[in-house]
């Protein structure tokens, strides 16, 4: 796969993070990866890997970047026929992007809720808007 240099570099970099302390740069860095696996189609890969960014971006106390990970995990659990986990990840972040008055995530979750409920357009399984306000 043409992501597997960028797979490769995003796992070096969960590695390095953890020597950093840093629980913001050791989410943001699983949060890669897991975009990548399941870019490269390694969605229970991607699961997993979404869950750990998830916890550490929690304990970080940095709500946006767990929102944006729910996003992940509900577009992963959509390609993999998970449409009620999807629908709740996809809620948990549209909550928190309402609680930050997040008016560009709450548009970008509303807008994955209703192609998961059927009601909107065929989208790929990860909307640019994640990619244009992923964490960094």
């Amino acid at each position: 796969h043409p992501l597997e240099k960028a797979l490769r570099a995003a796992t070096d970099a969960v590695s390095l993070s953890g020597k950093s302390g840093d629980r913001t740069l050791q989410a943001t860095s699983r949060y890669w990866r897991a975009f990548l696996l399941a870019q490269t189609g390694r969605l229970p890969d991607a699961q997993r890997a979404a869950e750990e960014a998830k916890a550490f971006y929690k304990k970080a106390g940095e709500d946006r970047g767990a929102a944006l990970t729910l996003m992940l995990q509900g577009n992963v659990a959509e390609a993999l026929g998970q449409k009620g986990e999807a629908k709740a990840f996809v809620e948990s972040a549209l909550e928190i992007a309402s609680k930050l008055g997040d008016a560009a995530l709450e548009d970008d979750a509303a807008k994955l809720l209703d192609r998961i409920e059927g009601k909107g357009l065929a989208a790929p399984v990860v909307q640019m808007g994640q990619i244009d306000g992923a964490p960094t």
